[in-house]
């Protein structure tokens, strides 16, 4: 794999800022499902409010694109590639929130450390420990208990558990390639994946919604304008930023355990204000999850080669 990208090497108090700011970051976003299912009673249902919440930053994007033109033309590719990953990570992610269960979606999405260190053996050649190893085992045990805990794995599987599980592997690829291309702005990745948001969701309206793919009607998008530029802009759009600065500079694997932070936030969220309890074998899944996570943050990290 050839890039231009230093790989970083943050000194002590770089690395504990940007941990912080990635677990801040993620612990917001514990509270996604809210804005998301609260667009989605206005009308603005599936794929829409994918729409919804990516227009508005990429419409604040565009003039700083415009004016970082000259230098993002160099990236395109490289911006392309992680701007496309990590938006099909987020893209599942929402739509597994409004297609499954809050916790569900969430424990799926954050399999992530697992599939972060697969593709970062791949793409960064990074040494894999026994520690990782071990982690991976956890992580797939717990997502077979999970997917198992109504009944046989294939009989229990929904199309949000689905977009759950592959919004994790999209998103542990886009880590990879983020850290694998060191060199880009944040502001460019950032733009590039709220294009390709927006470009997946149109995509996906009709194999999600049929005949239901109809624009919604203009009293649904001005009733959930409020909360969708709220969200999108001061709440969506910052912490992805900070995401993607962290990604430049911390291990794919050690993003996606700080990001765990957002499991808490969802788990207590969720049972406060939806209802949601895990049941006895889900909540073993999200044990083995969480721990395969830890194991992760616990194993050695070789410094990536340096391609040419």
């Amino acid at each position: 794999m050839s890039s231009n990208a230093e790989f970083p090497a943050p000194g002590p108090k770089a690395t504990l800022y940007a941990s912080a700011l990635a677990f801040v970051s993620a612990s917001v976003w514990g509270l996604f499902w809210l804005p998301l299912r609260e667009i989605d009673k206005h009308g603005l249902t599936g794929p829409w409010v994918i729409l919804a919440i990516n227009l508005a930053p990429l419409v604040a994007f565009i003039p700083i694109t415009w004016w970082r033109w000259p230098i993002v033309r160099r990236h395109l590719k490289e911006a392309a590639i992680i701007g496309s990953l990590c938006a099909a990570g987020l893209v599942f992610y929402t739509l597994g929130l409004i297609y499954t269960s809050i916790m569900r979606a969430t424990l799926l999405f954050y399999l992530t450390p697992v599939w972060s260190t697969l593709f970062a053996m791949v793409i960064l050649s990074e040494h894999v420990s026994w520690r990782r190893w071990a982690a991976i085992a956890l992580g797939f045990a717990g997502l077979i208990l999970i997917l198992a805990a109504k009944g046989s794995v294939a009989g229990n599987l929904n199309i949000g558990d689905v977009m759950g599980l592959l919004s994790g592997i999209f998103w542990g690829a886009g880590m990879a390639f983020t850290r694998l291309y060191g060199n880009l702005e944040p502001a460019d990745t950032a733009a590039s994946i709220y294009l390709f948001s927006c470009i997946l969701g149109l995509a996906l309206l009709w194999p999600l919604l049929g005949p239901a793919a109809a624009i919604p009607p203009l009293s649904a998008w001005l009733a959930a304008a409020p909360i969708t530029l709220a969200f999108s802009l001061l709440v969506f759009m910052p912490s992805l930023f900070a995401v993607m600065w962290c990604a430049q500079r911390l291990s794919p694997g050690r993003v996606g355990i700080l990001m765990m932070s957002e499991v808490l936030v969802a788990g207590i969220s969720a049972t406060l204000l939806a209802g949601e309890i895990l049941t006895l074998q889900e909540f073993a899944g999200a044990v083995l999850i969480v721990g395969a996570g830890l194991l992760e943050v616990l194993s050695p990290v070789d410094q990536p080669q340096q391609a040419t």
